[in-house]
């Protein structure tokens, strides 16, 4: 039987098409990026493409603008919507290869930011298919299902697998909330499912059968996108659906579900949870990934370039024991937490401790000892 949160109820209203400018700001990719398939860390700092033919990954370290090859990694390319995966810090990537002509279909994974690779202990698969792959934003909790197979989830960074309680088919796209609890998955001319129980059992929903290319899920869980044919966003975790006349090839969204990209001919953007849509870049953008915080977006296709808008992270404060806790959004650009006694001050001092990110929910945060006086918090970006 269904819960509540996996009911379907198709809106009838479609979602607003509004073509006008956006504010991102693009500028191209540096040599040594391809065609293929492209993901990317949470903070946006860390890039991976995968070739859709046979070649070898190329990684970025400094949000594409130079690409190195991954000489350790084995060679094979994949037309997956879900081909790579990474752990929130990136450095923990997870990508599916078809190698040998396509013949062969495995899963390697690397835990220092793309240097050396190690294959996983997956079935290697045969007659030309291939996985695709998601992980949590620690990358504890993996899931990995064959196109025409099985799927299988692994809850410590792919050392050891389970098989899944989901039907054998052609899976290809998948998607993993923060903690990994919820999970997305799609089959490419099928049904979307859900699992809510860290890839073991997966449940499908009632959305139509279409040709699905991509899905995606907020932190929490409660915002998914589905794109193929057309695209779906539902943000009450899959219990209501708003539907849009937008095909896409892959479909994006910020941690907090506020921000969504949609590319194929051309690439859609919506800021305010998929109420309406802009674009400003329409060279057929194949293929999308989108930071944490929505503030870069990286784009492969005819051109292959980073759009970067500048967030505006919002703090959270909250009492815990004798001190609080003060927490953001993990932002694509490089914040300062400050503090002054004075909001009205011309100097704030810098807190001296470092965030840390809560791989829950992608939240940076700070403790910070209670006082008896004022104390006012801001965050200045570097």
């Amino acid at each position: 039987m269904k819960t509540k949160s996996l009911d379907f109820i198709l809106a009838a209203a479609l979602l607003v098409v509004v073509i006008s400018g956006f504010a991102y700001t693009w500028a191209p990719m540096g040599p040594n990026s391809f065609a293929g398939v492209l993901s990317m860390s949470a903070d946006g700092r860390i890039l991976c493409a995968c070739p859709s033919t046979g070649g070898q990954l190329r990684i970025s370290r400094d949000r594409g603008q130079t690409w190195s090859v991954a000489t350790n990694a084995p060679s094979g390319g994949s037309l997956s919507g879900a081909t790579v995966a990474f752990s929130a810090d990136g450095s923990q990537i997870i990508a599916c290869l078809s190698s040998n002509g396509g013949a062969q279909g495995l899963v390697c994974r690397s835990t220092d930011f793309g240097t050396n690779w190690t294959k996983l202990a997956l079935p290697i698969l045969s007659g030309f298919s291939s996985y695709c792959v998601a992980c949590s934003a620690s990358g504890s909790n993996v899931i990995a299902a064959a196109n025409g197979g099985p799927s299988y989830f692994s809850t410590n960074s792919g050392a050891n697998w389970s098989t899944a309680s989901a039907p054998n088919t052609n899976w290809w796209a998948l998607a993993s909330s923060a903690s990994g609890e919820r999970m997305v998955a799609a089959v490419i001319n099928g049904q979307i499912y859900f699992s809510t129980n860290f890839g073991a059992s997966w449940m499908p929903t009632n959305l139509p059968s279409q040709r699905w290319q991509s899905v995606c899920v907020s932190a929490d869980g409660q915002s998914i996108g589905a794109t193929g044919t057309n695209s779906y966003i539902s943000r009450d975790g899959g219990a209501n659906w708003l539907t849009n006349r937008i095909s896409g090839n892959s479909i994006n969204c910020s941690a907090d579900g506020a921000t969504w990209g949609i590319a194929g001919a051309q690439l859609y953007i919506s800021g305010d949870g998929g109420a309406t849509w802009s674009t400003n870049f329409s060279t057929g953008t194949y293929i999308a990934d989108m930071s944490a915080d929505g503030g870069e977006i990286a784009v492969k296709g005819s051109t292959n370039a980073v759009g970067f808008i500048i967030p505006s992270p919002q703090l959270a404060i909250r009492p815990t024991n004798n001190n609080f806790k003060i927490s953001w959004l993990l932002p694509s650009t490089n914040f300062v937490l400050q503090q002054s006694a004075d909001i009205a001050a011309q100097s704030w001092a810098s807190v001296p401790s470092n965030p840390t990110l809560n791989d829950t929910n992608l939240q940076q945060q700070v403790t910070v000892p209670a006082t008896e006086s004022n104390a006012f918090f801001r965050l200045i970006m570097q």
